[in-house]
């Protein structure tokens, strides 16, 4: 009698079977694999302790400089290192370019905004090479260190639990560690800062032990614990992942209240449109040669309204946010918060013209300059406001483009020397020379005020405040960076005696 036969296992069974593989687990993410059973605990701690050992050399007595980006850059290959394999070729692409970005402004200088970005910046790159989703990443981003520092400390609590777990009492030899670890430890510990507060102390110790007792320095033990405590999620990004993927705070909604309704926002607008007429009306006919009131120059007309204008164009862009829901119901409301958008915009124009003016007499300050920043900025978010209530465009829509492009100002902004832009603008120009604050300024503006003294052979910088010019020169290549380098680089043809140090 001839046998039936059926080859293979059907499909279905294979995968109700997944149960029998005894192979390690393994967690899918953007169309790869993460092998957790790669890399042990182990592995993980010997990483670390070569992150702390590095973060210890960069950064040890040291002034930050181009030791933050390169810490920053050896964070992402560990981590890269242990889920490499699961990551597509477009995620590696976006991580490299994310971290030169992130890494280029600390290069260029270290300054609080630089390393803003430095932060935030790996915090995205870490998101992505956690396997996020992308239309996660931004609120991964926000939460990486708030959920990484909780993970970190779970897992020092999870460490400490198994030391004391009963599978490590089956000895004697550990039942006298686990009895013995914690007094032994803290009783050396104390012995150590006794010894260095009492000298009668040290001297006996220092008898009976052959060795001297190595110093014991708090600020460095803090320096190893930070270094760890930044070091460790990077390392434990597969754990990460489910915690930065979970939805965020819901989307927050404009308070409603019955004094918002839309015959009130409708005969606001009306009174708006009219009010904001009549101030561009008179700012056209004043800076276009119209009389001031008596006692009153261009110069204080200029600085009086500069500021004022840009807080009430603010107000004007929030309250059109407020306004823009009425629009559907109300077609006039739309007309009028077009028109009221456009007469804001000039208001921030007049603005600028108004700054630009007293700007001519007094010269630039960094005030002034950020404001200038900060104008072209709200004009630049007003014409994608007036977009958005022409294409009638949702919130959503409006935020993301606003907040790509404060991202880039303040991205230009870390690149920029404002205090070398301000000593230029006002070395060439005609303006009322403040000597003080001109060389109370940063030394990105030492070359340009070398510059003047060789032309004009003549300092305006009196020794009084040439220290606080004084171009710094770094002890070794942890400390190097950009903009310091461009200085020194221009001031070691022409600098004035006793500007370099």
């Amino acid at each position: 009698m001839k046998s039936f036969a059926i080859r293979g296992v059907p499909h279905t069974m294979q995968q109700d079977g997944w149960w029998l593989s005894s192979g390690p687990k393994e967690q899918k993410t953007d169309g790869a694999i993460i092998n957790n059973a790669k890399f042990g605990g182990w592995s993980r701690l010997l990483l670390l302790l070569v992150l702390i050992a590095l973060g210890d050399m960069l950064f040890w007595k040291v002034t930050p400089g181009v030791s933050l980006a390169a810490f920053a850059v050896i964070l992402v290959l560990a981590a890269l290192s242990l889920i490499q394999p699961a990551l597509s070729k477009r995620r590696l692409a976006i991580i490299g370019m994310g971290t030169v970005l992130a890494v280029l402004p600390v290069i260029e200088l270290v300054q609080p905004l630089s390393v803003l970005i430095l932060v935030v910046g790996v915090s995205a790159v870490l998101s992505i090479a956690a396997g996020v989703p992308w239309h996660r990443v931004q609120t991964a981003t926000l939460r990486f260190w708030v959920v990484g520092f909780g993970q970190t400390t779970r897992d020092v609590s999870r460490g400490a639990a198994r030391v004391s777990a009963p599978k490590w009492s089956t000895t004697r030899a550990r039942a006298f560690a686990i009895g013995w670890a914690l007094p032994i430890g803290f009783g050396l510990l104390f012995l150590v800062l006794f010894a260095r507060a009492n000298p009668l102390l040290s001297d006996v110790i220092e008898a009976l032990v052959p060795n001297r007792l190595p110093d014991l320095d708090v600020w460095r033990w803090a320096l190893w614990l930070t270094v760890a405590g930044i070091a460790w999620p990077c390392l434990i990004l597969w754990r990460l992942k489910e915690q930065l993927r979970r939805d965020g705070a819901a989307n927050i909604a404009l308070p409603t209240s019955k004094l918002i309704n839309g015959q009130a926002v409708l005969r606001s607008l009306l009174i708006f449109n009219l009010m904001f007429a009549v101030q561009t009306v008179t700012d056209v006919v004043v800076l276009a040669g119209g009389a001031l009131p008596e006692g009153m120059s261009y110069a204080t007309y200029a600085h009086r309204g500069a500021y004022p204008l840009l807080i009430t164009a603010l107000l004007a862009g929030i309250f059109t946010m407020i306004a823009r829901p009425f629009a559907k119901d109300i077609p006039l409301v739309r007309v009028l918060l077009l028109v009221w958008t456009l007469q804001t915009l000039a208001l921030v124009l007049g603005s600028a013209v108004r700054l630009d003016a007293y700007v001519d007499v007094y010269g630039l300050t960094r005030l002034r300059l950020a404001a200038a920043v900060w104008m072209a900025l709200v004009a630049a978010g007003l014409c994608v406001v007036w977009v958005q209530v022409w294409r009638d465009e949702v919130a959503a829509w409006m935020l993301v483009r606003v907040g790509v492009l404060g991202i880039c100002v303040l991205y230009g902004a870390s690149l920029i020397s404002f205090d070398r832009v301000i000593a230029t603008h006002n070395m060439i120009h005609d303006v009322k020379l403040d000597d003080f604050y001109l060389c109370t300024l940063s030394e990105a503006a030492a070359p340009v005020i070398a510059r003047y003294v060789l032309r004009q052979r003549m300092d305006p910088c009196p020794d009084i405040v040439m220290s606080a010019m004084r171009v710094a020169q770094p002890r070794d290549i942890r400390e190097w960076g950009f903009r310091n380098w461009r200085v020194r680089r221009s001031l070691a043809a022409n600098a004035p005696e006793g500007l370099l140090q």
